[in-house]
């Protein structure tokens, strides 16, 4: 299914970020979510620009503790694998 598939992509760039420090899957991290968040973000906070401050820092804090990431996989994706096997 389509949600499988994204929240797939989610977790390898999540691992791809914490594990290798890959900078090209936080970038497509950060532009694939900044916007979305942005305008979730805005629901609670007034001023644009506020809200892509708040998102940037938490991208920023994201890539500053990427070494303390821990990556959890849902049971349904691990359901999923598990039937590979």
């Amino acid at each position: 299914s389509d949600v499988y598939k994204r929240q797939h992509t989610i977790d390898k760039l999540f691992w791809n970020i914490a594990v290798n420090d890959d900078e090209n899957a936080f970038k497509t991290l950060f532009f694939q979510f900044f916007s979305p968040l942005c305008i979730f973000a805005h629901r609670y906070i007034e001023r644009w620009e506020t809200c892509e401050d708040v998102v940037q820092e938490s991208f920023l804090k994201i890539w500053e503790n990427r070494k303390s990431i821990r990556i959890e996989t849902s049971a349904r994706y691990q359901s999923k694998q598990s039937k590979r096997i």
